[in-house]
């Protein structure tokens, strides 16, 4: 596992996820808050399953012991691990969203936010950044553009491309797009 190429990808479902109405409407609508809370849910589970996977791999690499007692370890276990030897800069914090991440599964009528999943995200990423796991943790953006194109299929009036691209700055680092055709 690429921690980096993980974390971007993490990064584009997210602006792609806080942005969906605005890239299915072309008007102003406004996000459901219940879809937002399963959306969040699921991407919240995959930012601290990276924290774990990314962790796994910094206490195996370093070869880093665990306390004989500990016989399965657990994301748990690794963060108390690289916490007793002083390598992580806010064990609470850091914990806070594995408990988080447990809640996602067990509890019901429970609600994800997305500034929640921000908070979550700067906590992991200032983790990893601190155990050189990662570099970059890019502000993206979405940009929707309408291009009236000629049309490819006979019968068809009017065809437009619909292309979302998903950038910081001048760096794209996802594009989609699809046809509407009248």
């Amino acid at each position: 596992m690429d921690t980096q190429v993980e974390w971007t990808n993490l990064l584009i479902d997210v602006a792609i996820a806080k942005n969906y109405m605005a890239i299915i409407s072309d008007s102003p609508l406004n996000n459901i808050k219940e879809v937002d809370s399963v959306i969040v849910s699921g991407l919240l589970i995959r930012a601290v399953s990276i924290l774990d996977l990314s962790v796994d791999k910094y206490i195996t690499n370093r070869n880093l012991k665990f306390d004989p007692k500990v016989k399965n370890p657990r994301l748990f276990d690794r963060l108390v691990l690289l916490d007793s030897k002083g390598l992580l800069l806010d064990y609470k914090d850091i914990d806070k969203w594995r408990d988080r991440r447990n809640a996602v599964g067990h509890e019901i009528n429970e609600h994800y936010s997305w500034t929640e999943l921000d908070l979550c995200t700067k906590s992991i990423f200032r983790e990893l950044k601190n155990l050189v796991m990662l570099q970059k943790h890019p502000t993206l953006t979405i940009k929707k553009t309408r291009q009236r194109v000629a049309p490819t299929i006979q019968g068809i009036t009017i065809e437009q491309d619909i292309i979302v691209a998903v950038h910081e700055g001048q760096t794209i680092y996802y594009e989609f797009g699809w046809k509407v055709r009248v």
